[in-house]
């Protein structure tokens, strides 16, 4: 038959014998492969053979299921027997089908590497939008359940948003998918440095002094080793008191700073007293120092009692019941 080391199988129907025509000519000829590489999930009969056939029963036959694929790059081994009791099981078939096949049918699941580079690659795209204007720099990264994957389009989606901690710590899983497939999911764990110009003391500074722009100077710090209250802007505690002592070459923090009194005790003060119809203005001697909306005692003047009285602005105290 042109076809060493293969078995010839014509099907003929029940009612017929093939020594009562031997001369009948298959109407369904396949040609079954010996060794076959394929890309999905299934294997079905189009990926293994050659079919000859009217167009409509083709296109049946291609698609019928023979089994399930291998892992990728991986072989199975198909029994020509089994493959043949399942093409005897279409009822659809002509009376006369010839089925050419080996012993075995080696079948091979085509495969794909994905490597720790490519999902690197798309962790600092993904820093990069979540970072934008900002220089950062991977100190660690792990990668792990890489394996082999079918061949296809891949896609990695992150399984929440937060990627990074506020430690700069690396800690999320990692859908993977060929073909919007979702194949596999990764864990990712690793370390980020994120760069920022923030304000350091250009010299000893004391509990107490206030402060001026040449008292400190710039310099790119990785903001994660210095937690939120960093300082990027000098106008931010332009005016404060500084509340403890700061070294040389030492981070700024917000926290650092205090705002200075607006009143302090002994000033001489207006002393508003108000309600929705009266309004009266005194004279009052505050009797201790006093923030912004701090509340503080004060002394009219000219009942010499002392009231309760919240700082409104500098030199003036709105008295509350």
């Amino acid at each position: 038959m042109g076809f060493s080391g293969f078995l010839l199988i014509i099907i003929y129907p029940d009612r017929m014998d093939a020594s009562e025509n031997p001369v009948l000519t298959p109407s369904v000829t396949i040609v079954l492969k010996e060794n076959n590489r394929i890309n999905s999930d299934t294997v079905m009969l189009g990926q293994i053979s050659d079919i000859r056939a009217n167009p409509l029963i083709t296109e049946s036959l291609e698609k019928l299921e023979i089994g399930s694929s291998p892992k990728p790059d991986e072989i199975k081994v198909f029994d020509k027997k089994k493959i043949v009791s399942i093409i005897r099981s279409q009822r659809y078939l002509p009376d006369r089908v010839a089925v050419s096949s080996p012993d075995r049918i080696y079948v091979k699941r085509m495969s794909q590497v994905v490597s720790e580079r490519d999902v690197r690659h798309f962790v600092e795209q993904q820093l990069a939008n979540r970072f934008p204007d900002r220089s950062y720099e991977i100190l660690r990264f792990d990668v792990r359940g890489l394996e082999l994957y079918p061949r296809g389009e891949v896609r990695f989606n992150i399984t929440k948003p937060q990627m990074v901690d506020g430690k700069g710590r690396l800690s999320f899983f990692l859908d993977l998918t060929v073909d919007r497939v979702k194949t596999d999911r990764l864990s990712v764990k690793g370390q980020v440095a994120v760069y920022e110009s923030v304000l350091l003391a250009g010299r000893p500074l004391k509990k107490g002094q206030a402060v001026s722009r040449d008292d400190f100077y710039f310099e790119k710090m990785n903001v994660f080793d210095l937690g939120h209250t960093f300082i990027k802007d000098f106008r931010v505690i332009e005016g404060k008191q500084l509340k403890n002592n700061i070294k040389k070459g030492e981070p700024v923090r917000d926290d650092f700073f205090k705002a200075p009194y607006l009143v302090k005790k002994g000033d001489v003060v207006s002393l508003v007293v108000k309600n929705e119809t009266l309004r009266i203005v005194t004279s009052g001697v505050c009797m201790e120092n006093g923030h912004q909306d701090a509340l503080i005692r004060v002394e009219n003047i000219g009942s010499g009692k002392a009231v309760r009285g919240i700082v409104k602005g500098k030199s003036k105290v709105e008295v509350i019941y």
